[in-house]
C-alpha cells in the first residue's frame, strides 16, 4: 500500500492511495451479483447430486432377517438318590422311596414356544423424481474449454425446446412440471423464465431464423445476459411485456 501521509498534497494528480501492487487488490473486492450467481448455481448442484444419492440409497428395500427361533432344554424331573441305609435299621422298599420322592419333586416345566412374527409387508416404492437442474451457460465441453459466448444463446435455445439429460436437464423448459419450479423449487422459476424468453423469441417471434434474429439481437454474440436485457427492451417498445409498476409505499394511520 502507498504511504498515508501529505506528501502529494499539492500535486495535481493525486496518487491512487487505496491501491495495491501486483494487483491482489482484487482478492479483497467485493463480490458482484453474477460472482454470487455461479456461487450460488454451483452450490445447489451438488446439494441436489448428494440429495439424489440419499434418495436412491433409502429407496432400495431394507433387509428383514428372519426372527431366531428360541428353544429350551426340556426339564427333567429330579431324580433321588437313594442313600444306602444304615446297618441295624430296616430300609423301606425302593418302589416307595422313589414313589415318595417323585410326590414331592416339581412338575415338569413347559416348553416356551417361540414367538411368531408378522411377516414383513412390503411397501410400494414411490417413483422418484429425474435429478434436474438448470445447466450453467457456457457449458464446459469435453475438453475441458468453456464454450464461447456467442454460442450461448443456440445452447439456451436446445435447452428450451429439446433438453440436455447428460447435463441435469431431462425435460425442456417448456415441458417443466410447476412442483419444478414453484414451492421449494422457486429458486428456478426466474432463470427458467429468462432462459424461455430468450427460446421463444427466436423460436416464435422469428421463427428460427437466425440472420433476422441476429440482425435484431446483435448482443447475441456477446452472451446470454446481454442478449435477454435487449430482448427486455424490444418486448418493452412492443408492449409485448408487462412492466412492473412502481412499488408504493403503504402508510399506516
Amino acid at each position: 500500500m502507498y504511504e498515508n501521509d501529505w506528501s502529494g498534497l499539492l500535486l495535481p494528480n493525486q496518487p491512487d492511495r487505496a491501491g495495491t501492487f501486483m494487483g491482489e487488490g482484487s482478492a479483497v473486492a467485493p463480490a458482484t451479483n453474477e460472482h454470487l450467481t455461479m456461487m450460488f448455481e454451483a452450490i445447489s448442484n451438488e446439494t441436489r447430486q448428494i440429495r439424489a444419492m440419499i434418495n436412491a440409497f433409502s429407496a432400495l428395500a431394507p433387509f428383514t432377517a428372519p426372527p431366531p427361533q428360541m428353544s429350551y432344554p426340556t426339564t427333567q424331573p429330579i431324580q433321588p438318590r437313594v442313600v444306602a441305609p444304615n446297618r441295624g435299621f430296616a430300609s423301606p422298599p425302593r418302589d416307595h422311596v422313589l414313589s415318595a420322592a417323585n410326590s414331592h419333586a416339581a412338575p415338569p416345566r413347559p416348553l416356551l414356544t417361540p414367538i411368531a412374527y408378522p411377516p414383513a409387508s412390503s411397501s410400494p416404492v414411490l417413483p422418484q423424481e429425474p435429478y434436474f437442474c438448470i445447466p450453467v451457460v457456457p457449458i464446459r465441453l469435453p475438453n475441458g474449454n468453456k464454450s464461447p459466448r456467442s454460442e450461448s444463446w443456440r445452447i439456451i435455445v436446445q435447452h428450451c425446446y429439446e433438453g440436455d439429460p447428460s447435463r441435469g436437464l431431462p425435460k425442456p423448459f417448456k415441458d417443466w412440471p410447476a412442483h419444478w419450479y414453484q414451492g421449494p423449487n422457486h429458486r428456478f422459476a426466474v432463470q427458467r423464465g429468462e432462459r424461455l424468453m430468450i427460446g421463444t423469441e427466436f423460436v416464435e417471434v422469428y421463427n428460427r431464423d437466425e440472420g433476422k434474429f441476429l440482425a435484431a439481437y446483435p448482443e447475441a454474440l456477446k452472451g446470454h445476459t446481454s442478449l435477454y436485457r435487449a430482448i427486455c427492451k424490444a418486448r418493452t417498445a412492443r408492449n409485448d411485456r408487462q412492466v412492473r409498476g412502481p412499488r408504493v409505499k403503504r402508510t399506516t394511520s
